[in-house]
């Protein structure tokens, strides 16, 4: 980097601090976005293509095979055997999709994603967990990226207004949100309460 673009990079990181752009922009794709979610089955974080997507599922391995269900089903048919009943293995479709083997699959965020098309803006902020990186395109073009806090682009444009809206509805939704969060936990607090004193009544007859 040189000399010229170190200084537009200085001038530019003042001026998105000034606005608070990375603020209003983490408070917009984890307000009013949704979770970016990695699905995996036998501990794969990847999709096909190796690229974490939103709502994908990736393939492995089974990681588990239910052996004790398996075992119950060999356990009848001894039995019958026993009990000298003729044993045939079916080969319907019910049978042969209770010897397949389950997979457990689990779900972990990576990061948070935000389309501003349903709402008739041609706009889209992404942040990834693993490396902090806010990125912001409008109109399919890149205007906005920092990583770790350090920016690696700003265009400031007519985008800007947008995320300016954007960000009143986020906050008007973050403070709805706290306030039924709080409601919820002293709701909580309460039924902890009344559990305490109620096992105080059963233990020491208070």
């Amino acid at each position: 980097m040189n000399d010229k673009e170190k200084k537009i990079k200085e001038a530019r990181t003042i001026e998105a601090t000034r606005k608070g752009i990375s603020e209003k922009l983490n408070l917009i794709v984890r307000v009013m976005g949704q979770p970016i979610l990695t699905h995996y089955e036998g501990g794969l974080f990847s999709d096909h293509g190796g690229n974490s997507v939103i709502g994908m599922t990736s393939t492995s391995a089974p990681l588990d095979y239910y052996e004790e269900e398996e075992n119950d089903e060999y356990d009848t048919l001894e039995m019958l055997d026993a009990f000298g009943q003729p044993i045939e293995n079916p080969q319907d479709d019910t049978w042969s999709q209770s010897k397949r083997p389950r997979k457990r699959v689990d779900s972990h965020i990576i990061g948070w994603y935000f389309d501003g098309l349903n709402r008739g803006v041609h706009l889209e902020i992404k942040y990834m967990e693993e490396i902090s990186e806010l990125t912001v395109h409008y109109k399919g073009y890149l205007v906005f990226k920092e990583i770790g806090g350090d920016l690696q682009a700003y265009n400031p444009t007519e985008w800007e207004d947008k995320i300016m809206e954007f960000h009143k509805s986020a906050q008007k939704m973050h403070n709805v949100n706290r306030k039924e969060e709080k409601k919820e936990r002293e709701v909580e607090n309460l039924k902890a309460k009344q559990s305490w004193i109620k096992q105080m009544r059963d233990m020491w007859g208070l």
